[in-house]
């Protein structure tokens, strides 16, 4: 890969989007260009790959001296990236215990080299570089800052916001604001909160990145929870419902469901204030809900106040009738804007029994004989008495009241805290159901473990997870009933997830194998994929046997999809992304039958309404990867190759003709290219008619998605270099007219690639050196190609650049103009 490229793809890694589930896409979309580029060895390639590995967690290798600024840059980048994620993690743990983490001196330090990097280097400058990677390093140490609140930092902040275009750092902007919440909401200083929200949405306005305005207001509910002035929690309330407008004007679904579960937060948050003491908690929290119900557009968000605000209320210090008559309004005013889950609604059937019995002095656990109306000395506070019944009717009713109850749904991570206060009522429902002697009693009492291991998992406490785990796999072995023996296999499961001891891992591993033997339950087949799926995916890359895992593990996955019962995972994605990996390999190696296969895969498993992720997979590979089979008349798998690639024009035509013109003109120069060595003049021919779709397709791709001005450039640049390595190569002693090269150089002219180039200054300097000798292009047998060469090189000729060599051009320009008109040489 030439340097620029790398650059260009330098700036794509800086519009990275925070959204976790958005990061994973376009961050493999940028390590498929970086793979699919033909220069994809050289040493800033290598550095710009460490880089992504370290956006995703992998620790980079100890650095190495870098012959150059940019070299340098990655190498800080990098090293600053693994700090910035390791210290996010650190503090997310913390977070999850109450406590908190110093700031980062490695970040600090990493982040203060980069940005005196960029501040003194005219490489960088030159390159367009200097102002984002300023931005970046100034964003990294306001998230270090010793005190993110102190004046020096947030005017750190705001001169780096100053420099911030577009969808450029999102990433580090989240970072920074992550931190600034957490300061301004311990320090009580909302007002710095609101103030440097204000400054990114003045900087931004509406095109401020929807997963960043998500991030954003998402962090804004921690300083509401903890304001100390109502009026100004309120603020910050409406400042972040604000950041969502567009989010919620969109009508993607995604986006708005996205924006409208964080309005929920907000409005918990607020209900939570502290401040609110001179009010009835419970009037607070029903003027949230109620507004809340009445405003959310989609069903998932108003059952989402309804399960938060229920749980809250149950907690609240009021009689029951004035709890039961909030949850009965709410229930009405939801069911009045669309239809609920049945979860939701025998989820408060079970709250206001519950209520009512508390209102009548009894207990819903209770049967109507009074079979536990003798509690033992044992017996813990929250659990339904019925729990401890001699009749295993009665604990098998019990058990299964308790599902989607309170204790039960606290299990969430909306639910926060409140999951601590349930724990003791979830692990007696598990300890005493599990040794029930019952089968019965015992099948209903796991799922109560699954929901402790699923609590702790979402707080970031695995050890705690961990150790529930552990008593699930001990409590379950043998066992054979189903949900027990599925209980047993998720525990082992979880250790891929959950623990960090790779032996531990291992060695579950190899036990859940053993317990997946012989069954076709539907979690077994999920299971046993995921497990072939993990163990694919640690193998070595350079290891032979990893392609031919992979190529096992995709029908497994294929098997998987209609056995998800709770749809966990998004098998189609799944399946996807190993056939893109398998297409790559196999074409890398020449297995086209294999390559075929593959490609055919991953189009029958794309989405209905493919995103732009999908869409560029099927232009890169389906019709690019293909083509220069297509373009060969000798290949064997020409027809199929013409197929695919037909397959590839129907899909982009019916969802996006932009996307399809772009990938056309991809796939044209790459065509030309693979016919270079076979027949160069027909080779320049295609890059003419490729070149020029390109131009025409280059206002459908302005963000550099689909990379086709770089791919443009950087094959105008190749065809010149190869044409004057064969034009000036030697013949058996003969000189060889520069045809093709001067036809080469013409075609970057004439497509004004060098208005899109990265490197065309220095490109351009090297058709003005070849320019200024009368041996090479004038030798060419073209003279209308001659003309037209030299007519376009001379406006861009540049005295300071170009010295002595300008002037021959010029004086050698006149002579071309009259070549074909019978004055030549006069």
């Amino acid at each position: 890969m030439t340097r620029p490229h790398v650059v260009t793809l330098l700036l794509r890694w800086l519009t990275l989007p925070v959204h976790p589930a958005d990061l994973g896409r376009e961050h493999d979309a940028l390590v498929d260009a970086l793979l699919d580029s033909p220069e994809r060895e050289t040493a800033h390639a290598h550095a710009l790959g460490t880089l992504l590995a370290a956006t995703t967690g992998e620790e980079p290798p100890p650095g190495h001296p870098a012959a150059d600024d940019l070299g340098t840059a990655l190498s800080l980048l990098t090293r600053a990236e693994a700090a910035a994620i390791a210290a996010a993690r650190s503090q997310e743990e913390a977070d999850a215990r109450g406590g908190s983490v110093p700031p980062s001196d490695a970040v600090a330090s990493l982040a203060a080299q980069l940005d005196a990097l960029a501040s003194r280097s005219f490489e960088l400058s030159d390159l367009g570089l200097a102002r984002p990677l300023q931005a970046q390093a100034r964003l990294w140490l306001v998230g270090a800052a010793q005190d993110p609140l102190a004046p020096a930092t947030l005017t750190l902040l705001r001169q780096a916001i100053g420099d911030v275009e577009g969808e450029r750092h999102r990433r580090v902007l989240g970072q920074s604001f992550a931190v600034l919440a957490r300061a301004a909401a311990a320090g009580g200083r909302a007002d710095l909160w609101q103030d440097a929200v204000e400054m990114l949405d003045a900087r931004l306005g509406p095109l401020m990145p929807r997963d960043l305005a998500w991030w954003v207001a998402g962090w804004a509910r921690q300083v509401v929870r903890l304001d100390s002035r109502w009026f100004r929690a309120q603020r910050t309330r409406e400042q972040a419902e604000a950041l969502l407008a567009p989010a919620l004007a969109s009508g993607t679904p995604v986006e708005v469901e996205r924006a409208e579960a964080v309005r929920v937060e907000l409005g918990v948050a607020y209900a939570l204030n502290r401040d609110h003491d001179e009010r009835p908690f419970l009037d607070v929290l029903d003027e949230v809900t109620a507004g809340l119900i009445a405003d959310l557009g989609t069903a998932p968000a108003r059952e989402h106040i309804l399960s938060r605000s229920a749980a809250l209320a149950l907690r609240a210090p009021s009689r029951p009738e004035r709890i039961s008559t909030a949850l009965t309004a709410w229930l009405d005013a939801a069911r009045a804007r669309g239809p609920l889950g049945p979860e939701l609604i025998e989820q408060y059937r079970s709250h206001l029994e519950r209520l009512d019995a508390a209102r009548d002095g009894t207990s819903p656990g209770q049967d109507s004989q009074g079979d536990a109306a003798d509690l033992p000395p044992d017996a813990v506070p929250g659990v339904p008495a019925g729990l401890y019944s001699p009749h295993a009717g009665v604990r098998v009713r019990t058990l299964r009241s308790q599902f989607g109850a309170w204790a039960f749904m606290t299990a969430n991570a909306s639910e926060g805290d409140a999951f601590y206060e349930a724990v003791p009522i979830l692990a007696e429902l598990y300890t005493r159901g599990i040794a029930d002697p019952v089968e019965d009693v015992r099948e209903e009492a796991v799922v109560f473990a699954r929901r402790l291991i699923y609590g702790y998992s979402h707080r970031g406490r695995n050890p705690d997870g961990m150790t529930w785990v552990r008593r699930v796999i001990a409590d379950t072995a043998g066992m054979t009933s189903i949900r027990c023996h599925r209980a047993h296999v998720l525990a082992l499961a979880d250790y891929r997830t959950m623990d960090t001891d790779r032996l531990a891992i291992l060695a579950a591993n190899d036990r859940l194998d053993a317990a997946l033997v012989g069954s076709q339950a539907d979690y077994a087949i999920c299971q046993r994929a995921l497990l072939a799926l993990w163990r694919m995916r640690e193998m070595d890359d350079d290891d032979p046997d990893k392609v031919w895992a992979s190529e096992r593990v995709v029908p497994m996955l294929v098997e998987s999809i209609d056995n998800d019962e709770y749809e966990q995972h998004d098998w189609p994605d799944l399946i996807r992304t190993q056939a893109r990996w398998l297409m790559y390999r196999h074409i890398q190696a020449e297995r086209w039958d294999d390559a075929f296969r593959n490609a055919r895969t991953y189009a029958q498993w794309m989405d209905a309404e493919p995103d732009t992720e999908q869409l560029r997979v099927v232009g890169i590979y389906h019709l690019g990867e293909f083509a220069a089979l297509a373009g060969d008349p000798a290949s064997p798998h020409r027809d199929e190759a013409l197929a695919m690639m037909d397959t590839a024009r129907r899909i982009l035509a019916k969802e996006d003709p932009d996307v399809l013109a772009i990938h056309e003109a991809r796939a044209t120069i790459q065509m030309a290219g693979a016919t270079w060595g076979r027949d160069r003049s027909l080779a320049l021919a295609e890059f003419d008619r490729g070149l020029g779709m390109g131009v025409r397709a280059l206002p459908h791709d302005p963000d550099g998605t689909h990379q086709l001005a770089s791919w443009m450039t950087a094959w105008g640049r190749w065809a010149f270099i190869e044409a004057e390595r064969w034009d000036s190569g030697d013949h058996d002693g003969t000189e060889r007219p520069y045809t093709d090269t001067a036809r080469a150089a013409l075609l970057y002219l004439r497509h004004r690639l060098h208005a899109i180039d990265p490197e065309a200054e220095a490109h351009t300097r090297d058709l003005v050196r070849l320019a200024a000798h009368p041996g090479t292009f004038l030798t060419s047998q073209s003279d209308d190609d001659v003309r037209e060469l030299y007519a376009l090189l001379v406006p861009l000729l540049d005295d300071r650049r170009d010295g002595a060599d300008a002037a021959k051009v010029r004086e050698l320009a006149k002579k071309a103009g009259r070549r074909g008109r019978g004055w030549f040489g006069r």
